[in-house]
């Protein structure tokens, strides 16, 4: 504890603001209103308001800065409502609890992938989603930049594309594609291991031409005849990988939706 004499002497040091923050920090509730009474009749609430802000922004306080600005610069019952909304019970159990965090599983990349893809999703939506599942505390989908990278391992190699034709070897897409289903089938694959001594994928193919493109004036770099209004595609679609054991078949994985373009290459 400070004497008179002993206080009178720190606060005369050069340090004296140091030491005048530490004796406020340490001081008994009612001692510190005590002292905030000169302060209150020589500062109107505008400033010290605006003095609070400022010193939190300075500190890197920022949301605690901006929340005092909307409570104090708009309507008169802001500060009520925002009152009520942070003790409601609702806004309570926004928060997920410890537990409830540690038994959320984060989704894979190609689990997130899919949940994109099915859900037709754009980047603006899917980063909406993330940043508002993270605010309660879940973070289950990963970030759209771990889409992109799941999103490149389903391309093949060896594609060829031109001005006029883009085109892949036919070997290397079924191979990439099986090795896919495999990546994606490898807990059922561990389990029937005992039964992969044969293992074939069905696939069927087709094809379909589509017309009414656009057609503009713009010189190829080589002299092709190609029509900008039309194109043909060729497409391949997986339909079931097996195994074969002792002339029994065993489905190691089957296309849910075989006449949709969801699985087409």
């Amino acid at each position: 504890m400070f004497n008179q004499q002993t206080q009178k002497r720190y606060l005369q040091h050069p340090k004296a603001e140091v030491v005048r923050n530490l004796i406020f920090s340490n001081s008994s509730d009612k001692t510190k209103r005590r002292k905030l009474q000169s302060l209150l009749k020589a500062t109107d609430n505008e400033e010290l308001v605006a003095a609070t802000q400022l010193s939190l922004y300075k500190k890197g306080y920022h949301d605690a800065a901006a929340l005092l600005n909307e409570i104090t610069t708009t309507s008169p019952k802001r500060p009520t409502r925002v009152n009520k909304a942070f003790h409601s019970p609702l806004s309570r159990s926004r928060k997920l609890s410890q537990e409830e965090v540690s038994r959320s599983r984060k989704l894979s990349q190609e689990e997130a992938l899919a949940t994109y893809l099915d859900g037709k999703m754009s980047k603006h939506s899917y980063t909406a989603i993330q940043v508002r599942l993270k605010s309660i505390g879940c973070k289950v989908l990963p970030s759209y930049d771990a889409l992109i990278e799941a999103k490149k391992k389903c391309y093949p190699d060896l594609i060829d594309i031109t001005e006029g034709s883009a085109e892949i070897n036919l070997q290397t897409l079924i191979n990439h594609t099986v090795q896919r289903i495999c990546e994606v089938q490898q807990e059922v694959l561990l389990q029937m291991k005992n039964e992969l001594s044969n293992v074939r994928c069905l696939f069927k193919w087709g094809c379909d031409g589509s017309s009414g493109y656009s057609s503009y004036k713009q010189r190829f770099s080589q002299a092709i005849d190609k029509r900008e209004d039309t194109a043909i595609f060729i497409f391949m679609v997986p339909i079931q990988l097996y195994s074969v054991t002792n002339t029994k078949k065993h489905i190691l994985w089957e296309n849910p939706t075989p006449s949709s373009t969801r699985y087409c290459n």
